[in-house]
């Protein structure tokens, strides 16, 4: 088992690295061809050959949730050192319209979705 799991770590550090630099090559935005890495080595080779896919649920076990939630508080912190405050004046009606309309325009949605999937009423959706 613990074979199984570096191999499946070497795996996915390779497969990163080998989308970040292929992204900086071709100058694409990285997490577009990291996204398509991640697809690839996980639901589209478990189709074809589930003996070479990275299925994290058996790779990762219980410390999956912890992992995944670690490393969205690693990218938001990183994220968040690299904010400036001047840009916020040239993006301010982006953010805006995000936080308000788009804050409007999910919860439409959500309570539409409500009522027909989940067969929700009306006012409690």
């Amino acid at each position: 088992m613990t074979q199984f799991l570096l191999q499946g770590l070497a795996a996915i550090i390779l497969l990163g690295v080998f989308a970040q630099w292929l992204a900086w090559r071709l100058r694409l935005p990285s997490l577009l061809l990291l996204l398509l890495a991640g697809f690839l080595a996980g639901p589209v080779l478990g189709v074809w050959a589930p003996e070479y896919s990275l299925n994290p649920d058996v790779l990762f076990g219980e410390v999956l949730s912890p992992l995944v939630a670690l490393a969205i508080a690693i990218i938001l912190f990183e994220e968040g050192l690299s904010f400036r405050f001047s840009e916020l004046g040239r993006v301010g009606t982006v953010v805006r319209a995000l936080v308000s309309v788009g804050a409007l325009v999910s919860w439409f949605l959500i309570a539409v979705g409500a009522n027909l999937f989940v067969s929700l009423s009306a006012p409690l959706s």
